[in-house]
């Protein structure tokens, strides 16, 4: 079940095998560090996943299954939101899958993520198909100039995770 913002004590309610509820849950609380929202132009603190995968893997009970994943269709791209360099890109993608493949716990692979696709370079709003970042985009242009505006909507736009996979033989393709 999709339970965002229920912490681990509910979780563990939630999943417990005694219980016979639900099997496993997808927690959002580790995609933005603490303070942000995905619209927010930042870079991620690992030190944050670090510290909040130690508390659920310590915290969450030998009775529970936690879901392990960092990318869904409504969100950036991790990589990007760690670190934009190319230079890293390579090396955050190792990193994040082998988290996901040696904690305790489900791994989920969004499409693109095992290529270690990187958030889409947008031009324009023109680009953009996401319905909630086009209606952001003109609330934001009127309380900010609109290249403010642009920045916080390449943040966190849906599309990013939505592009279509590169089937080619490019590079990443």
């Amino acid at each position: 079940g999709e339970t965002p913002g229920v912490g681990m004590q509910m979780a563990r309610l939630l999943t417990g095998e005694d219980r016979h509820e639900l099997d496993m849950i997808f927690s959002f609380d580790h995609l933005e560090t603490p303070g942000h929202t995905r619209f927010d132009d930042y870079r991620y603190d690992l030190n944050y996943l670090k510290q909040y995968y130690t508390e659920w893997m310590e915290g969450y009970g030998s009775g529970c299954w936690m879901s392990l994943f960092f990318e869904n269709h409504d969100n950036p791209r991790m990589i990007s939101k760690i670190n934009e360099d190319p230079e890293y890109r390579f090396a955050i993608g190792k990193l994040l899958g082998m988290i996901q493949f040696t904690l305790r716990g489900t791994p989920f692979i969004y499409q693109g993520q095992e290529l270690g696709l990187a958030n889409v370079d947008f031009a324009s709003i023109d680009e953009i198909n996401d319905v909630e970042s086009r209606n952001l985009y003109q609330e934001l242009c009127g309380k900010m100039p609109s290249e403010e505006a642009w920045k916080r909507i390449l943040a966190g736009t849906r599309d990013h995770a939505r592009a279509p996979m590169p089937w080619n033989a490019g590079p990443n393709g």
